[in-house]
């Protein structure tokens, strides 16, 4: 498959000179050729898709139609069917019939003149349209944030964050805290290796620890001399290309979906990436592609397939570790996260217990890399988290750093919360992170009338978490999966006991009773006991933080995690048969 492209795609709509409407397009067919990666197709060719809408507004996600025509031809024109009784029409082009449409892109929306307005004739094959709300799609920055089905029945209304930080992840947020940035950086580095990184998650698009991974490893890939071309989805208020420490950056262009399909807006997602390493790739040469799990899964193997180049994935987690596999979006996420560790010549993981995991897919057939993941505090902190603290009395202050989903076991923790409330209640618990499930969160905190006892203050920056673990007594890391555990690294890196759960990559970095201290994933009243250690033994504070300081030190740096990811490149690059 070789994928060849013009910068002369389109689709419009328009009146012709006897004011009947019609559409022109032309499309490469190199897309087809990605979809085919990504579900079956027929003989049909191309497939023209209008929608009407019949009421007066262009927003309206009800009252909207399609209809399907279908064309063997990338380039053309048609007249179209007679657009009746409808307001406003769209057209898009893609492949695929009915529920299967793979749509590429859309035209603009075209104003229908009242006076062609007429019944609508042949309405059978007009078929009605669930339009999805746009914004579901952009808060989707990373796959961890979208569930099908909760994991417990509580009041979904959403509870605004009445705290002092930011609910969302904004470029004002990244680009205050990273100063160095600068759009016109221009200054060019003697490479060693153009390395392509795909990730779904990078500043300021960035909620867990992969965002941070790739960002840290590619600054430190810079440093050492090499190029690193950032390719992420768009995101809203940054910039489509910049340069960010020498990294250089770049957004593909948005996804226009209006249907309610996760793994079709991925795809869709993907194709925008390999259309945006095309382009990179036709100003300078790329030596090896670097994929961060699933979600950029589609794009590797076409670039792969298309530009003949090695692939590197890191799998940075599993969907059978996050869910039991129950509903239809969490077996196909499982199946591409399968693709892609059969389709790439090297594989990272970041723990031994991932490598166990990854191993059952490839039987041995090739080498998976154990490579953990760094830690890097920022040394500067923030004023107002000195501020909110400041104003609130407490004799222990238990911190919580994460996403507010069901797999960072926050649930456990409120358990352990009222337990402790009973006997100290001067504790305070300040829960950091944002994500779909903090309004059950604060729903089960009021419940158990600890709302001045728990405090939820959303998303944090860099700086603002670098205030917290140093405010902190003790960091609790309640996960029921977790791959690896950067909080926990964090956690001792700021020198503060930490307590994890004994469950995934924590168990390779918590020794109980050495370095911090481990409880039964799940159980409150464990998780409750040894707080209680901690609060009630100072000494033990006092050993569990040196040694954890110690340690980490040695063992947790981005400089060692680059050198390790350098060699995987270059055993990569030699023995690859795809180049």
């Amino acid at each position: 498959m070789s994928y060849i492209r013009s910068d002369k795609e389109f689709i419009k709509l328009m009146l012709n000179d006897a004011g009947e409407p019609k559409a022109e397009w032309t499309v490469d067919q190199w897309r087809t050729d990605f979809v085919k990666a990504y579900q079956s197709l027929g003989e049909e060719g191309l497939v023209i898709r209008l929608i009407g809408w019949k009421g007066s507004s262009q927003v309206s996600r009800t009252n909207v139609f399609f209809l399907d025509i279908l064309t063997k031809m990338n380039s053309g024109s048609i007249t179209l069917p007679e657009i009746n009784e409808f307001h406003f029409i769209r057209a898009e082009i893609g492949v695929g019939k009915a529920d299967g449409f793979f749509p590429f892109f859309q035209s603009d929306k075209l104003k229908m003149e009242s006076s062609i307005k007429a019944p609508l004739e042949n309405a059978a094959i007009w078929t009605p349209l669930n339009m999805i709300d746009k914004r579901k799609w952009q808060q989707l920055n990373a796959a961890y944030t979208f569930y099908e089905k909760p994991s417990f029945e509580l009041q979904k209304a959403r509870q605004l964050n009445s705290g002092t930080f930011q609910e969302t992840v904004t470029s004002e947020v990244f680009y205050s805290v990273h100063s160095s940035h600068n759009h016109l950086l221009q200054e060019e580095i003697k490479n060693t290796y153009h390395i392509v990184m795909l990730s779904w998650e990078f500043p300021p698009a960035m909620l867990g620890g992969l965002g941070q991974h790739v960002w840290q490893l590619s600054r430190q890939l810079v440093k050492a001399g090499h190029r690193v071309s950032l390719v992420t989805p768009h995101c809203l208020g940054a910039p489509k290309a910049e340069s960010v420490e020498g990294i250089k950056v770049y957004r593909a262009k948005e996804v226009e979906c209006s249907y309610d399909n996760f793994h079709l807006f991925v795809a869709q997602t993907n194709m925008n990436l390999v259309e945006q390493v095309q382009n990179v790739a036709s100003q300078q040469q790329i030596t090896i592609i670097h994929a961060h799990d699933w979600l950029v899964g589609f794009a590797a193997r076409a670039l792969k397939e298309s530009m003949r180049l090695p692939i590197v994935s890191t799998i940075h987690a599993l969907e059978e570790g996050r869910s039991n596999l129950d509903t239809k979006m969490q077996q196909q996420t499982a199946k591409w996260e399968k693709l892609l560790i059969l389709h790439s010549e090297t594989l990272i993981v970041c723990s031994e217990y991932m490598k166990k995991k990854v191993e059952k897919y490839i039987n041995g057939k090739r080498e998976i890399y154990v490579i953990p993941n760094g830690v890097a505090l920022s040394v500067e902190g923030s004023d107002s988290v000195q501020e909110f603290i400041n104003r609130r009395s407490f004799s222990h202050l238990i911190l919580f750093l994460g996403r507010m989903v069901p797999e960072k076991g926050i649930m456990t923790l409120i358990d352990a919360a009222k337990k402790i409330n009973e006997s100290y209640p001067e504790c305070l618990f300040i829960l950091a992170g944002k994500g779909p499930y903090l309004s059950d969160y604060k729903a089960l905190v009021r419940q158990a009338g600890l709302e001045k006892h728990v405090l939820f203050i959303g998303y944090v920056n860099e700086y603002e978490k670098a205030t917290l673990l140093e405010r902190c007594d003790m960091l609790i890391v309640p996960s029921v999966y977790e791959p690896f555990g950067i909080v926990a690294i964090e956690g001792m890196a700021a020198g503060k006991p930490v307590i994890a759960a004994k469950t995934g990559g924590l168990t390779s970095i918590i020794k109980d009773g050495e370095n911090g201290l481990l409880f039964e994933p799940g159980n409150g009243i464990d998780l409750c006991g040894k707080i209680y250690s901690l609060i009630e033994n100072p000494t033990l504070c006092s050993k569990l933080r040196e040694k954890a300081f110690n340690e980490v030190n040695q063992k947790y740096n981005w400089e060692d995690v680059r050198d390790q990811t350098e060699a995987v490149y270059e055993t990569t690059v030699t023995t690859s048969s795809v180049q």
